[in-house]
């Protein structure tokens, strides 16, 4: 998988020696999003584009909060088990992922 910048650098490299119908050949898109990619440096392409060229779907996220947002978490209150997994407790007691520690019912 490649991230978008580095896919970017690689299509303007090939854009030196090919046609953007070359490349629409090459990669299962549309030539018009393989041009968006070369000239406009704030182009995102969709998901399903980003699919089918191996890109890394990622989005800019701003904390508002002013805690930082672990890398891999999908909310704001994630924390980290000793695995490296990223969870949300539901009690503050919890610090293990449920896959380290799993819930064990009422006592």
């Amino acid at each position: 998988m490649y991230e978008l910048s580095a896919f970017r650098d690689k299509i303007r490299a090939e854009k030196d020696t090919a046609t953007y119908d070359e490349l629409a050949e090459k990669y299962p898109v549309n030539r018009w999003h393989l041009w968006m990619l070369v000239t406009q440096d704030d182009y995102r392409p969709t998901n399903e584009i980003c699919d089918k060229l191996d890109i890394v779907r990622d989005v800019p996220v701003t904390p508002v909060n002013g805690r930082p947002i672990p890398a891999g978490a999908q909310v704001l209150m994630a924390q980290f088990c000793e695995c490296g997994r990223a969870f949300i407790p539901n009690t503050p007691k919890r610090k293990k992922c449920f896959i380290c520690s799993k819930y064990r019912g009422k006592k």
